[in-house]
């Protein structure tokens, strides 16, 4: 489960997700982000592949969150 702490309004930030050497790991993610297109997008789950995400607050519980890359 992530949690982004200490984050204030107007803040950008990316997360990057890197699947270990087995793969299929789930992550969830704070209840307060608004993905661009209206849905959170699907992990890649390949062993050693990552996912980036840009995110930027719009408070310190609320998100615009976007893809900047899959399948790294």
């Amino acid at each position: 489960t992530l949690v982004f702490s200490t984050v204030t309004a107007g803040q950008a930030f990316t997360v990057i997700l890197v699947q270990d050497a087995t793969g299929s790991r789930t992550v969830t993610g704070p209840a307060g982000i608004k993905w661009a297109g209206g849905s959170a997008p699907t992990l890649t789950t390949g062993a050693n592949k990552a996912d980036a995400f840009g995110f930027i607050a719009t408070s310190a519980s609320a998100y615009y969150g976007f893809i900047v890359g899959q399948n790294l």
